[in-house]
């Protein structure tokens, strides 16, 4: 295993053991930190890197009870990673419950968003080459 692998599966796995410490007024309602936890680690595939949107949806048809936290989060991560990978027109036909979600989400990674950008595949090639 690489040390950039490892560096990815650190900020993973420190990322996903956070959110179970988060005050419950700081979280999406009626979810928990744990909640976010599960979903977080596997919004990730065996190398670190985020999952592409299309993996995403075939993965919330087979095994996420809860696509809209799944989605919430996904675009979170995508936004403080890759900004310029943000879909507004998506963003517009979401329900209201995804928004406050997407935006509860959203406050608490920001401060991380740095350490994101090493977990989307684009951006972390991008930084490499210097283009970023």
């Amino acid at each position: 295993m690489n040390k950039e692998k490892k560096n990815r599966l650190l900020i993973i796995e420190t990322c996903a053991n956070t959110f179970p410490k988060v005050e419950k007024d700081r979280l999406p309602y009626l979810t928990t930190g744990q909640d976010l936890k599960d979903v977080f680690l596997t919004l990730f595939d065996a190398d670190g890197f985020l999952i592409s949107e299309k993996e995403l949806k075939a993965r919330q048809k087979k095994t996420f009870n809860d696509a809209p936290l799944a989605t919430a989060l996904w675009w979170s991560v995508t936004s403080n990673a890759n900004p310029y990978k943000i879909q507004v027109g998506t963003m517009m036909l979401w329900s209201t419950e995804l928004k406050e979600t997407f935006q509860t989400i959203d406050k608490l990674l920001e401060p991380v968003s740095q350490f994101l950008a090493h977990l989307e595949k684009d951006r972390a090639s991008l930084s490499a080459l210097g283009a970023w």
